[in-house]
């Protein structure tokens, strides 16, 4: 295997308007700047654009999601490594808000940033961060995939609760 630089933003662009993308800037961000993707039709990298537009409509609900609504998000079992991803993008943009920055992943979610942020210690948030890189480090264990999706989905809204300042 041969290591090369990832193409620049504006070459991804390029790349994904030559491949006729609808929206490419959106598409290339969805796909972490790695423009080749879009041809990737396995399941551990990339999900449906409807799974994807519900784990972040999940996300958005913040200490407001329910562990009902989480167990019935998760009727099947479905790769873990595409929704960590997903989480650990909506972390990062979280922290970007956090310190005053834009959102870089899920701008059009900002008003659930912002929502979030508000009275947030952002110290009691990086625990997180690390259960998820735990969580990807270990996304091919045999265990259930949706068992762990569950508790990741239920453990975020926790930490957030948790994590208002009183």
């Amino acid at each position: 295997m041969v290591r090369c630089t990832p193409p620049t933003r504006e070459q991804g662009i390029a790349y994904l308007k030559s491949q006729k993308v609808r929206n490419p800037e959106g598409e290339l961000t969805r796909l972490s700047g790695r423009p080749l993707l879009i041809h990737e039709a396995d399941p551990n990298l990339t999900l449906d654009k409807k799974d994807e537009a519900k784990y972040l409509e999940m996300l958005a609900l913040g200490p407001a999601l329910s562990s009902v609504q989480v167990l019935s998000a998760f009727q099947k079992d479905i790769p873990v490594g595409p929704v960590v991803s997903i989480m650990q993008r909506w972390y990062w943009d979280l922290m970007a808000v956090l310190s005053g920055a834009e959102p870089r992943y899920f701008p059009e979610h900002i008003e659930a940033y912002k929502r979030q942020v508000q009275g947030t210690d952002f110290q009691k948030l990086v625990r997180f961060n690390q259960t998820l890189m735990q969580a990807n480090r270990s996304k091919d264990h045999p265990l259930s995939k949706r068992l762990v999706l569950q508790d990741l989905f239920i453990t975020w809204a926790k930490t957030l609760a948790d994590a208002r300042k009183n």
